[in-house]
């Protein structure tokens, strides 16, 4: 069991990295947009 944690840790930080960072990048575009108005696009 400490084993199969052991093996599948590193391979969910390496896939959730790019995804975090992906989540972080479309929520702060998503801010943007709603924080200018609509003429200004």
């Amino acid at each position: 069991m400490i084993f199969g944690i052991g093996v599948i840790a590193p391979i969910l930080e390496i896939i959730s990295q790019p995804l975090s960072t992906f989540f972080l990048n479309s929520a702060v575009i998503l801010q943007l947009n709603l924080i200018t108005p609509p003429h200004k696009r």
